[in-house]
């Protein structure tokens, strides 16, 4: 006589007989007919679950304090920006950030420039950035001549400004040097920054008549 349930020799070492196991077979397809039946039940629920929940976080995003909060307190408690970091980032953090974001000119006063950066990506920052001090890092290579130029033109409003160099473009860069104006108001840390070390690092002459806030030149 075949068994009836198997509950009892479940997880235990007990050998099925040929008919047990053309019993256990049955049971198994039948399971799995269940499950297959189950499913088709719980998907349209689950997707519903899905709608619901999406739902609940867009009501709930409303109800969220920082949306109560006027803009100049939170511009107020934004970090100082460093010259590796992007603002841009910050906008990303709800809807009403962005607007926030682009009006706060001490979010745009520091930027490591990329190389073959658009031009007017550059001007477009410099314009956010207000009457702010200016921070940025820059290479000096002809490629880069029209940033040059229209950094050079805030001139007064740098603060932290590292030069980075090729030996292949000392002499540009020398003369880059050269047509800047000898006083810096605001210039906090001037480094300059070799790809290569040796010779090139006595060929370059910049001549700085006043520069009173200057606390690090790095060479």
């Amino acid at each position: 006589m075949g068994r009836i349930s198997f509950d009892d020799v479940l997880g235990t070492n007990y050998v099925p007989s040929h008919i047990e196991r053309c019993s256990l077979k049955a049971s198994i397809e039948s399971i799995v007919q269940g499950l297959s039946a189950l499913k088709h039940v719980l998907s349209p629920l689950l997707a519903k679950r899905k709608t619901l929940t999406k739902s609940i976080r867009a009501h709930t995003a409303l109800l969220t304090p920082i949306r109560r909060v006027p803009p100049e307190p939170i511009r107020e408690d934004f970090p100082r920006p460093r010259v590796k970091e992007v603002p841009l980032k910050l906008g990303r953090i709800c809807r009403v950030w962005p607007d926030i974001t682009l009006s706060t000119a001490s979010l745009w006063c520091a930027i490591r420039i990329p190389t073959a950066w658009n031009i007017e990506g550059l001007r477009e920052w410099i314009s956010r950035s207000g009457s702010c001090t200016l921070s940025f890092t820059i290479q000096i290579f002809h490629e880069n001549s029209d940033h040059l130029s229209l950094l050079a033109s805030y001139q007064s409003r740098w603060k932290e400004v590292v030069f980075l160099f090729r030996d292949s473009q000392l002499q540009f860069a020398q003369e880059f040097l050269g047509s800047l104006a000898h006083n810096y108001e605001n210039i906090h840390t001037l480094k300059f920054a070799y790809e290569t070390c040796g010779r090139a690092q006595n060929n370059i002459h910049m001549v700085v008549n006043s520069a009173p806030n200057l606390r690090n030149l790095l060479l």
